[in-house]
């Protein structure tokens, strides 16, 4: 056998201290003898340049020298001789011990895109809930006529929560978007099926980011709509100059119906109407006036420990939220300010716990106090009131349904 012919004795003439004569280009001779003596820079494309059994004599020098790239690169080479020898190298290197790289897999294919739909199929998207919750409906027309609608429940820590896959007919649905349309207050936002694409893409996203499960039928969702997970949502914008001043009505949102619910999660209640018991069943004789003063600064060192720089991003989100759904219900004014807190809150902006922060806290308060006045929760909207101090009227026996705390502050 020739020794121009054997990728082995290739080898070895290009690694001699003086070249044996081989019948091939002079620089394509330079560039084999400067791969094979350096085999961790062999790319493929330089490689594949080469002759043949030149590319074989480097693909030989990087198996020597137990590096793994060449031969994973060439595996699938347009070369088929190359290919095979390559595939070759790989399962001598793996016998070895050296470790393999997964080949990669083919890309999926694309999602079959829908038949051109001239009628104006609406999503749907609730605004967030005080747990970072929100609901999501998107529609997608089939081949036939029908729909498939995909219901959602997707919030902003782990992404999608629940999932349901249902058909309905055009019919019965136009119906449902008419009922959904008359609701006042607006329950949800109309919203077209890229934009419902997006948010299912960024939850499916957070799901793997927060390591938490994909729910039933959420893959199967995600094929049919086209939708594949994208990123978790970027940060929020730095804060302008003017939010600091816009921050300062931050209270003003806890009005908004959609925030009216918004309280602490049940475990800090719980510690919060304990702190408030020791003040309320205090042996000292204070006067209404100081048991109100000793209660707010309960609830703002509650306030306080509750909201850190993660917590702060997590109700930043929901607020950013929000003041999409403000704005796109009108409300101008107080997504604005809604924004303006947002961002303050995402970047940690000093001031700690600001108004809208102890609100959250200070409601709980002010509900407990008028349902012991025996007053009816204010209208969707509408400020608690707040009349008397906190040590007036005397809490009288609970109610059946109702959820009081230890020294008898009523829970809403």
């Amino acid at each position: 056998m020739k020794t121009s012919d054997d990728p082995k004795k290739v080898l070895k003439a290009l690694l001699a201290q003086e070249p044996e004569p081989l019948p091939f280009d002079a620089a394509a001779l330079e560039q084999a003898r400067a791969l094979a003596r350096a085999p961790e820079a062999a790319a493929r494309e330089a490689v594949e340049a080469l002759p043949e059994v030149l590319a074989l004599a480097v693909l030989e020098a990087t198996v020597k020298a137990r590096r793994v790239e060449l031969a994973a690169a060439l595996q699938d080479s347009a070369n088929k001789g190359l290919a095979k020898r390559a595939r070759k190298a790989l399962y001598t290197l793996k016998s070895v011990g050296v470790a393999i790289p997964e080949r990669p897999r083919p890309a999926p294919p694309a999602p079959a895109v829908e038949e051109q739909d001239d009628e104006w199929l609406p999503c749907w998207l609730s605004p967030p809930t005080g747990e970072g919750e929100r609901s999501l409906l998107a529609v997608r027309a089939q081949r036939g006529g029908g729909l498939e609608l995909a219901q959602l429940l997707i919030d902003d820590e782990h992404g999608i929560k629940e999932c349901h896959l249902v058909e309905t007919s055009r019919s019965s649905y136009r119906k449902q978007v008419r009922e959904l349309r008359s609701e006042e207050p607006i329950r949800a936002l109309e919203i077209a099926l890229e934009e419902a694409r997006q948010v299912m893409g960024e939850c499916a996203a957070l799901n793997l980011a927060s390591g938490t499960p994909f729910p039933r039928q959420t893959e199967e969702a995600l094929r049919h709509f086209g939708v594949v997970p994208s990123s978790p949502p970027e940060d929020l914008p730095a804060p302008l100059p003017e939010d600091e001043h816009q921050a300062t009505q931050a209270q003003s949102l806890h009005m908004e119906l959609e925030a009216q619910s918004w309280l602490p999660p049940e475990a800090d209640l719980k510690v919060l109407a304990q702190k408030m018991d020791v003040v309320v069943a205090s042996p000292l004789q204070l006067t209404p006036v100081q048991k109100e003063e000793q209660l707010r600064g309960v609830i703002r060192s509650a306030a306080a420990e509750f909201f850190t720089p993660p917590v702060r991003k997590r109700y930043a989100r929901r607020l950013w939220h929000l003041a999409d759904f403000l704005e796109r219900t009108g409300r101008d004014g107080q997504a604005t300010v809604a924004k303006a807190e947002a961002r303050r809150l995402f970047h940690d902006v000093p001031e700690r716990p600001d108004r809208f922060e102890q609100f959250l806290f200070e409601k709980v308060l002010l509900l407990s106090q008028a349902l012991q006045r025996g007053e009816q929760l204010p209208e969707p909207g509408a400020p608690p009131r707040a009349e008397g101090g906190a040590g007036t009227p005397e809490p009288e026996p609970a109610q059946p349904g109702e959820r009081r705390s230890p020294g008898g502050l009523i829970l809403p």
